[in-house]
């Protein structure tokens, strides 16, 4: 609302002495009209403005955690530090055939309800009811444990990969329009004789992977303590959630449906790529210095490069092969000091036959009597 007028002065209503300071608009004159039956002319003019969308419900941070297993299920724990203008229901969607644990709002036990049909053979919708007493502005967490099963083993053979649905907080994607993640952690147990290898598409992983003799490549957390203290809200209450094996944790600001990772059996590749190593190894060998350490310059040249791409997996490449590099050095090693050497190489100490030897010295011996001298007298 704006106001017109010869003579006045738009004020903030706290400055009125006279008058009560409960209005919205405030507006003094200097002097009194020359004629008192003319009154002020104050002139207002309204205007409404649209109303801009917001966001509904913002995830401060959001923590998930699933035990993967070489059953045909997965184990998740997810927790969330939100906000959000909803005081009844919250859609969430599950992966399809979730079998849900147990859900906890802000400390209390609450019931995921069966929602409407997503219209997807992947998803299930969930409401959740966020009813509290504490006002629309102030966060609490989200926490929820459910299993997931899975047609196939999600962990079968020597390797391949794995893909993991993850919890859709606001619905589908018109709905989640109205949901914003800032961060989110995913932690993922997987058995010990397994290794997660790369990077996942869109993830960022928290550890730099080592490279080490004895283990190999290691990008596994030894312990979750670090991600724990980041969230700040420990987990009682919950239904039991035990995880097992390798712990591999990665993050990324917004939301994401799908972890894609990729895996191999570690022992079964340490084997194959370190005795295909030593293998050729073995048939470099009996070719010239220069061609060996040409091959060793275009191999180190191409894992390089690839580097730039993926560096984890060049590393776990490195660590499954470290024990046929160690071969292949000291084999080649080996050969090089016991190699029959060439007979150019050194002097011959070997004696020679008498006769050739003077037959040899005759050409440089003079004749007796050359240098034979005559007595005087």
């Amino acid at each position: 609302i704006a106001a017109k007028g010869e003579g006045f002065e738009p004020i903030d209503v706290r400055e009125l002495t006279l008058l009560s300071t409960d209005g919205y608009l405030a507006y003094r004159y200097y002097k009194q009209p020359d004629k008192l039956e003319t009154p002020f002319a104050l002139e207002l003019t309204a205007t409404r403005n649209e109303i801009q969308p917001v966001v509904e419900t913002v995830v401060a941070q959001a923590l998930v955690e699933a035990v993967v297993t070489e059953d045909k299920s997965a184990t998740y724990r997810c927790r969330y530090r939100l906000k959000t203008s909803a005081r009844q229901r919250l859609t969430i969607d599950l992966p399809q055939d979730a079998e849900i644990l147990d859900t906890l709002v802000a400390g209390q036990r609450v019931d995921l309800e069966k929602g409407e049909d997503t219209g997807s053979k992947e998803w299930d919708a969930f409401k959740v009811n966020v009813a509290r007493s504490t006002p629309s502005d102030e966060p609490f967490v989200l926490a929820f444990v459910f299993r997931v099963p899975f047609k196939d083993v999600p962990l079968k053979g020597r390797g391949g990969n794995i893909k993991l649905p993850l919890p859709r907080i606001g619905g589908g994607a018109e709905a989640r329009s109205a949901v914003a993640i800032q961060q989110l952690r995913a932690v993922l147990w997987i058995p010990s004789e397994f290794s997660l290898v790369g990077i996942p598409d869109d993830f960022t992983p928290a550890r730099t992977t080592e490279l080490t003799l004895g283990r190999g490549a290691v990008a596994y957390a030894a312990s979750t303590d670090d991600v724990e203290s980041w969230f700040g809200d420990s987990a009682g209450g919950l239904f039991a959630f035990t995880p097992s094996g390798k712990a591999y944790v990665y993050h990324r600001l917004g939301t994401a449906d799908i972890l894609n990772a990729s895996y191999w059996r570690t022992a079964w590749f340490t084997w194959t790529i370190s005795g295909a190593i030593f293998v050729i190894a073995l048939i470099l060998a009996r070719t010239s210095w220069e061609n060996r350490l040409s091959i060793v310059l275009l191999a180190t040249f191409g894992a390089a490069l690839y580097a730039l791409r993926d560096a984890d997996l060049v590393v776990n490449l490195i660590g499954a092969a470290r024990f046929g590099l160690l071969a292949m050095a000291a084999y080649w090693l080996i050969h090089a000091l016991t190699r029959p050497r060439s007979p150019t190489a050194g002097i011959n100490f070997r004696p020679a036959d008498p006769a050739t030897a003077v037959s040899a010295l005759g050409a440089v011996i003079p004749p007796p009597g050359l240098f034979e001298t005559k007595p005087e007298g």
